[in-house]
């Protein structure tokens, strides 16, 4: 009942929503990142695809705002 819940959504739809939104502790793409990096240091063994796709599809929306 969060009137500022996505939903039901694809991991691009996540992405471009985190790449535009910001909460009082900072931007939501800080953390993913800070996320995804913690995943893969302290956690080798587990594969989260849906987070790492979630930040593969971040990472391409910002190498697509670059090359325009």
């Amino acid at each position: 009942e969060n009137p500022i819940y996505l939903g039901p959504a694809s991991d691009k739809e996540i992405a471009a929503q985190i790449s535009i939104c910001s909460g009082n502790t900072g931007h939501n793409i800080e953390y993913l990142h800070r996320l995804a990096e913690f995943m893969r240091l302290c956690c080798p063994e587990v594969e989260d695809e849906h987070l790492f796709s979630i930040e593969a599809a971040v990472v391409k929306i910002f190498q697509e705002c670059e090359t325009r």
